[in-house]
């Protein structure tokens, strides 16, 4: 979403305690590595917190 719903969204999901992950990358990028480690990062915190 852009960035006037990101917010909406985003306080819509803190008011309800739900985690969610924003991420920020470039249209003409070639690799996901750090999105990929991001992620897991959040799916971890979600399953051991």
């Amino acid at each position: 979403p852009g960035l006037e719903e990101q917010v909406a969204y985003s306080k819509e999901l803190d008011e309800e305690h739900i985690p969610y992950f924003i991420s920020e990358f470039e249209e003409n990028q070639t690799t996901f590595d750090h999105l990929a480690i991001q992620l897991e990062t959040f799916v971890e915190n979600i399953m051991f917190d």
